[in-house]
């Protein structure tokens, strides 16, 4: 009902401001108290607001400081500008030491000169051949191809193992140059002309054998060994019957010594057609390079064997006589250079022979002759081309009676070449000493030493003492904001739960146990101890004063952690136990499931249908094959893999303090059901003042409809008075 705004005006009594006086007095008595609870209940939803936000920052921090990777950080100290150490989170801690360090190459071969991009490579058409690390790239030419050209085929077709490019040496001068894009020995580029076109400036001092038809072709039919010639040195290696040109090849590149001299791949020619490419390096270039067969049996392959090098059979010594017959004659010495007679009798011996040819001023200066011991003890006639004049297939003839085992002289098939492509910079493997043991790595970053450990060569002779520690920088910092964190809501609750008796002032939630209690839990967290070692957080630099402040001390934290990293680790976030013993080669085979994705089922069915090689070790740094495993069946392994995953843990001291700040906010905690009796309470408030303010309204709206009634019926009595009063005066006055 509307407030009349003439009420008083036939009293003079009952005017508006007497009812707003009124309702003013009762309001305060009705209303104004529960205003008043209202306003306390929002400023202790507001404390409790800043209480939960703050509780939630140390919580983070908790669970930062329980996080087992803040413990897995490391630092690398003793590295310098000749060895880079990386160290990702959880390597062993563990020193080791880097010495004597020999940096890996890649491969640097370089043309000889030419004096235009422009120029022509070839003069004819053919196919040249490119092998490197295994892989051989084949790159057509013709007699229009230009050096410019060549580059461009090179590098669409090889790109992804080298690169080709052009250097100009001079005004008119140019070369080509191609880089093997990774280091490594296995990264030497073998540049070989299958064709025989191409110019000088573009071929390289090679020995290539005959074809085979499989890389695994066997190169002999029996025992025996075969003599490496190359830069003016001999290299030995054994064969057998098994013997494949493959291996030879790795036998090669594999000595310490030949692979200085000589780097040997295998290359696919053409379809089922494949070379033996013996390609000289270093100090021999330059030099011819050939193969003999020192078996005395003709074991070896004659495609292996140099063509420019005759072998005879077997003699049982050097001084054997060569005649038959006991008659002499003439034989014939054939060479691409020319034919050379000698004669010999009943006493021509062996060694006789090879005299005769040396000393002869024509023969002596294409052929050397010589009687060599075979490894079974008896001897052979060995000729050799002495130039390229010689060429290939020294051969003996004969009309009279010269022992067959001369006449049956043969040389081999393997051709040798030259030209002017040259190493720059030899293919090589990275060399190194480890804690004082040698290792060798193709590549100058090392990163299967130790997992999460990388080692980056890179300065000849460099040598470093390298520790790998405990980073403990970042478990210091998370601890500093622990403290702050704690002692910001410390202050917090102190300041709800104050009672200032002298200042007379009190927090919203001074005598409230539930406020108080966190404080209590927290404390008795902080200043708890390893029931087992009797150590807490106080050795570890946590120090809580009179007045409830915490505070960190770097050292002694630091002290602490040189005695003992690991029980650190253990005392603030926990330890995981697992229970049963172990099989090492049960483990590792469950962990090589477990990183393929498959289960232990799948894994024995693979290796039961050779899709895993019994032979290939499960992992790099350990030496279980699926052969050592392979007997074990699923179930046994299933039963195995719940012994694993049966474990204990003991929480850490992080983990308690991050699960008590948890459970403040969980459905019954501290902080949450504080929060909703307040929710509940300001419902109810909000309730009880609306019911006031209602019945309030209407009291007075009913007082003021009455006051409008009893003034109207005073206005009245007033007028009648009034007209009363007119006719007394007129009877006094009439």
């Amino acid at each position: 009902m509307a407030v009349i705004s003439s009420l008083g005006i036939g009293s003079g009594v009952l005017t508006a401001d007497v009812i707003d006086q009124l309702k003013e007095s009762d309001r305060s008595m009705t209303v104004t108290p529960l205003d008043n609870k209202i306003e306390l209940n929002t400023k202790k939803e507001s404390a409790m607001e800043l209480l939960e936000s703050l509780t939630s920052t140390l919580r983070s921090s908790a669970f930062s400081m329980k996080d087992s990777s803040l413990y897995q950080k490391r630092e690398v100290s003793g590295a310098n500008d000749g060895i880079e150490v990386t160290a990702n989170d959880g390597v062993d801690i563990h020193d080791f030491s880097i010495s004597d360090v020999k940096l890996a190459h890649n491969n640097v071969i370089q043309s000889g000169e030419f004096a235009d991009r422009t120029n022509k490579v070839a003069t004819g058409a053919g196919t040249l051949n490119i092998n490197i690390n295994g892989n051989d790239y084949k790159i057509e030419y013709d007699a229009d191809t230009s050096y410019e050209d060549l580059m461009t085929k090179i590098n669409d077709t090889a790109g992804e193992d080298l690169t080709a490019s052009i250097l100009q040496i001079s005004d008119n001068s140019y070369s080509f140059v191609i880089n093997s894009k990774e280091t490594g020995k296995d990264q030497q580029i073998v540049f070989s002309d299958l064709s025989g076109n191409l110019k000088d400036t573009l071929k390289s001092d090679t020995n290539t054998s005959g074809t085979f038809s499989l890389s695994s072709s066997k190169i002999a039919t029996g025992d025996g060994s075969l003599t490496l010639s190359a830069g003016g040195e001999e290299f030995t290696f054994d064969y057998d019957s098994f013997t494949t040109l493959g291996q030879l090849a790795d036998m090669i590149n594999e000595d310490e010594n030949a692979s200085k001299n000589v780097f040997a791949s295998v290359i696919k020619s053409g379809d089922n057609l494949y070379n033996l490419v013996l390609a000289a390096k270093g100090a021999a270039e330059g030099s011819e390079i050939s193969i003999v067969d020192n078996s005395g049996m003709g074991y070896l392959d004659s495609k292996i064997v140099s063509s420019d090098v005759s072998t005879s059979e077997a003699f049982a010594s050097n001084t054997d006589l060569i005649s038959s017959g006991g008659a002499g004659g003439t034989l014939t010495l054939n060479t691409s250079a020319g034919t050379y007679d000698f004669a010999y009798d009943a006493t021509t011996t062996l060694e006789d022979l090879a005299n005769a040819i040396n000393l002869d001023a024509t023969a002596s200066q294409n052929v050397q002759a010589s009687v060599e011991q075979n490894e079974n003890g008896t001897y052979n006639l060995v000729l050799k081309s002495i130039n390229d004049a010689a060429g290939s297939g020294i051969t003996i003839t004969d009309a009279g009676d010269l022992d067959a085992k001369l006449l049956a002289t043969g040389g081999g098939s393997s051709t040798t070449q030259s030209g002017d492509f040259t190493d720059v910079q030899t293919s090589s493997d990275a060399s190194f000493k480890y804690n004082g043991i040698t290792l060798t790595r193709s590549s100058n970053t090392i990163d299967d030493i130790k997992f999460g450990l990388e080692i980056k060569l890179l300065e000849d002779d460099a040598s470093a003492n390298i520790s790998i520690t405990q980073d403990a920088q970042p478990i210091k910092d998370e601890m500093q904001v622990f403290a702050d964190s704690y002692n910001s809501l410390q202050k917090q609750i102190s300041a709800m739960t104050l009672a200032d008796v002298e200042a007379g002032t009190t927090g919203l939630f001074n005598g409230d146990s539930s406020i108080n209690s966190i404080s209590r839990a927290l404390r008795d967290l902080l200043t708890s101890s390893d029931p087992n070692t009797g150590i807490g957080l106080a050795q570890y630099g946590f120090e809580l004063d009179q007045s409830g402040t915490l505070s960190f001390n770097s050292s002694n934290f630091d002290e602490m952690m040189d005695k003992s990293p690991e029980g650190l680790a253990d005392f603030f976030s926990g330890k995981t136990t697992v229970i049963g013993e172990f099989d090492d080669k049960k483990d590792a085979f469950l962990r090589f499931a477990e990183d393929k994705g498959i289960s232990i089922s799948t894994l024995i069915t693979r290796i039961d249908n050779g899709t895993y090689t019994l032979t290939d070790k499960l992992f790099e740094n350990e030496e279980f094959t699926f052969d050592d495993i392979k007997d074990y069946n699923s179930t046994e392994l299933t039963t195995y893999q719940y012994m694993m995953d049966s474990t204990t843990h003991d929480d850490g001291i992080f983990e308690k303090i991050y699960t008590n700040l948890k459970d403040l906010t969980s459905m019954n905690g501290v902080i949450t059901s504080v929060n909703n009796g307040l929710s509940r309470e300001g419902t109810l408030l909000e309730e009880s003042r609306t019911r006031a303010l209602e019945q309030l309204t209407s009291k007075y709206d009913t007082m003021s409809a009455r006051f409008v009634q009893y003034d109207s019926i005073i206005n009245q009595l007033n007028n009648q008075f009034s007209v009363l009063q007119q006719q007394i005066a007129m009877a006094i006055n009439g």
